[in-house]
């Protein structure tokens, strides 16, 4: 499971404190709360404002307010132990991937002409 995973198994723990807030800041306090009291690791990075305000709501587990917050105007993704919430707009490179490659040469694959 990744580290998003663990918030699909978690509720609230408190109200969030102010009314009209930006939707990432609305994420970054639900994955801060929900990752209470026992965090697994994790840091969240926020890209920049939706320009979008919202409310908490009670809905059930921190993953589906996320959820219903990316329907309204918020993304979010997970690389590593990092949560990035940002402007579903947003457009560039949020994490990248790299894969180490080892070429094993063999004597018999080697063309025998010099």
């Amino acid at each position: 499971m990744d580290v998003l995973g663990w918030l699909d198994r978690r509720v609230p723990h408190r109200t969030l404190p102010h009314e009209n807030r930006d939707l990432v800041d609305i994420a970054a306090w639900l994955i801060e709360d929900g990752f209470e009291p026992d965090d697994p690791g994790h840091i969240v990075q926020i890209l920049g404002p939706t320009r979008v305000l919202g409310d908490q709501k009670d809905v059930g587990q921190t993953g589906d307010h996320l959820r219903d917050l990316a329907a309204t105007g918020l993304d979010y993704t997970a690389v590593g132990s990092r949560i990035i919430p940002m402007p579903e707009d947003h457009c560039g490179r949020v994490g990248s991937l790299t894969a180490r490659v080892r070429v094993l040469s063999r004597s018999r694959d080697r063309d025998p002409t010099p």
